[in-house]
């Protein structure tokens, strides 16, 4: 197997990999749709989904969800190259701020920049998503990065 690795536009026809790889991470899927996929981006390595992003765009803001690679392909960067063209397509849209929501991976994003916040300091679009209101548990980690 090659290493070459292509970031690319999840599609409709990723939906059934895409919710088992999140669900296997135990991250939220109740709320996606094959048509929501839109939002995602793909690592993809040779013809296997290794890993998965996605954001959510609320003018200036952005909501960085999902995050995950499969324990396959863990340990060769495919997260760092997942969130550096997220960062990069969302400062291209316009998007200034990205924010997320993390039990786990905190100490992961602030090496990336990201930092703590207090949740009661989240704006008002990010407090408003089902991601925030109850697909992550109130204990969540809140972080946010300025592009």
């Amino acid at each position: 197997m090659t290493n070459e690795v292509l970031i690319r536009p999840a599609s409709a026809t990723d939906f059934d990999t895409a919710v088992a790889l999140l669900a296997r991470a135990n991250l939220p899927v109740a709320d996606l749709s094959a048509a929501s996929l839109d939002r995602f981006l793909v690592a993809a390595v040779e013809q296997s989904v290794a890993g998965l992003i996605g954001l959510e765009r609320y003018e200036s803001i952005g909501l960085l969800r999902s995050l995950v690679v499969d324990s396959e392909f863990r340990g060769r960067g495919l997260g760092r190259l997942l969130v550096k063209e997220l960062e990069a397509q969302a400062n291209d849209q316009g998007i200034r701020q990205v924010w997320l929501l993390t039990i786990d991976a905190d100490a992961w994003f602030q090496h990336l920049g990201y930092e703590v916040q207090p949740r009661d300091q989240a704006p008002v679009v990010i407090a408003q998503t089902a991601e925030f209101v109850s697909l992550c548990p109130g204990d969540a980690v809140l972080m946010q990065k300025t592009l």
